[in-house]
């Protein structure tokens, strides 16, 4: 039942609506990237380990249809709906209706008869805990924020400087219906450009809001459908940017000229049908893209506006000068757009990629058949070894450490993230050290060891934040111990436990007693570690 699946992907938008009526500290951007990295995304189970993972409590239940009224409103459901599963936010159940949502367009009021015949009885229940919500919320919840006025401010920054230029261009002796053109241009390239970002980032808040404002409006829709390229090769969103950024430096640089404003007429007379094809389409789907409505009536625009420069033409105006630098203007943007468009894809690819991998990696199933290959390393019992974490925990993860090695620093602040969010897990540590007199390492190895139990995971961790300069001082000045003489056989036997275990390079670290695999690094175990077989 956990690893219930839909066909249409809102699960992101119904867990962060979930969070939002239960008042859960956690953002947007984690939820997004929480459920993507799960390895059986999108699913029931995807959502139940993200709430798991925040601390929230909760619970995926079957039960009856005749037992929906016991259900206590919000709450997650699994949902047919038009001959689709999908997920769906139950708001409330009140005098024979079921108030429910399934994306942000539209709110459904279902009489009860008539919803149980669609919910599959599948339902999931959660409810907070003091400690509920995500790490370091304030701080990410900032950042989400500054990242949603970031898309605003570029806007504000373009128009402000579109407006600046306005300004600069009315200065020119120009008629009213060239400025009118170059405004059109303008508009268009501000329009097609969101189009062709939409494209590239179908996720932006900003486009998002724009184009969703009812159920009937749906820029991705339109644009992901295969009428949406000219030959299925060239999208109308990138002819339609280069046809207004075309014109606009043509009509900027030749500004007033007869010959460029004759062939951007004909260009515009050329475009004008697909204003009826486009329509059309939309219609056909019952889904309308603003962007796309938009840049089909500044195309009208344009066509009325041209009308007064018709009677100023004859065929002798048009020079053949003029017509190579309208011809090379034009292709300006064109061209700068094939060189860049690679790159733009190759970014989103790359996204895409990242977040297959952390699905793929982040398998619990796959970690531990990758785990049982590499080498066992050698037993660990007569040790006396710093152990941080849960010491009853199940799961170990072995670190061979050197004190001034800078990788280990990281690998310690790692392990303690995963310490803090794992209470079935422990950590030991092996120090790679000697016992010579002028041996550093087997110094600060002896002083740790020698330290009670409760004040080692403190010097561990003042010690591998410290800086260079701290260093030398932070352990006598804070941590005064007296070195028995056991302790430096304590040293030896970690000594010969790594030359026994063939180590020659820190941090060495092992998992359940086993290498851990080179293609995972410890930031990729959090959540593995939670799902890894007792």
């Amino acid at each position: 039942m956990r690893s219930q699946t839909t066909n249409i992907d809102n699960t992101e938008y119904i867990l962060y609506s979930f969070l939002t009526y239960l008042k859960a500290k956690v953002t947007h951007k984690t939820v997004e990237e929480t459920l993507k990295r799960h390895p059986s995304y999108p699913s029931l189970l995807s959502i139940n380990d993200a709430l798991t993972e925040w601390n929230i409590e909760n619970i995926s239940i079957k039960i009856p249809p005749e037992q929906l009224h016991d259900l206590v409103t919000p709450f997650i459901a699994h949902f047919n709906h038009t001959g689709q599963p999908l997920f769906i936010l139950v708001q409330d159940i009140s005098n024979g209706i079921v108030k429910w949502t399934s994306n942000k367009d539209h709110i459904h009021t279902t009489p009860i008869a008539e919803f149980i015949q669609q919910w599959s009885g599948i339902a999931l229940l959660a409810e907070l805990k003091d400690n509920s919500g995500e790490k370091n919320y304030s701080e990410n919840y900032r950042k989400e924020k500054l990242y949603k006025l970031k898309s605003y401010f570029i806007i504000g920054f373009f128009t402000l400087c579109f407006l600046i230029g306005l300004n600069y261009i009315a200065s020119w002796n120009t008629s009213w219906n060239w400025y009118g053109l170059l405004l059109v241009k303008l508009f268009g390239v501000h329009i097609s450009g969101l189009l062709l970002w939409q494209i590239i980032d179908n996720n932006n808040p900003l486009i998002n809001n724009i184009c969703n404002i009812s159920k009937k409006t749906n820029c991705k829709t339109v644009l992901d459908s295969s009428a949406a390229k000219l030959w299925g090769l060239i999208s109308w969103s990138e002819i339609g940017f280069c046809y207004f950024s075309g014109g606009s430096l043509a009509l900027l640089s030749n500004h007033g000229n007869h010959t460029t404003i004759f062939f951007l007429i004909v260009s515009n007379l050329m475009a004008l049908p697909f204003t009826a094809y486009s329509i059309y389409y939309q219609n056909s789907i019952k889904k309308w893209c603003l962007l796309c409505l938009s840049v089909l009536a500044l195309l009208w625009i344009e066509f009325f506006i041209s009308l007064d420069f018709w009677s100023q033409f004859s065929i002798n105006s048009i020079s053949l000068w003029e017509t190579s630098i309208f011809f090379i203007t034009f292709c300006i943007p064109i061209v700068g757009w094939l060189l860049l468009k690679p790159y733009f894809l190759a970014t989103q690819q790359t996204v895409l990629l990242e977040e297959d991998l952390r699905r793929f990696k982040n398998n619990a199933d796959l970690f531990q058949t990758l785990l049982q290959r590499e080498p066992l390393m050698p037993s660990t019992h007569e040790l006396e070894t710093i152990t941080l974490g849960n010491l009853e925990a199940e799961h170990t993860i072995t670190v061979v450490t050197n004190p001034y090695c800078p990788p280990c620093a990281k690998a310690h602040s790692e392990i303690e993230k995963l310490l803090e969010n794992n209470t079935n897990l422990k950590c030991q540590i092996i120090f790679y050290a000697t016992n010579t007199f002028d041996d550093q390492k087997g110094d600060i190895a002896r002083h740790l060891l020698a330290l009670s139990k409760k004040d080692q995971k403190r010097a561990l961790h003042e010690w591998f934040n410290a800086d260079e300069k701290e260093k030398s001082n932070i352990l006598n000045q804070s941590y005064y111990y007296y070195e028995p003489e056991y302790v430096k056989s304590i040293v030896e036997k970690h000594i010969n436990w790594c030359k026994e275990a063939n180590i020659t390079a820190t941090p060495t670290i092992y998992i359940n007693h086993h290498v851990k695999p080179n293609i995972y690094q410890l930031e990729d175990l959090a959540y593995i570690l939670h799902n890894l077989p007792q």
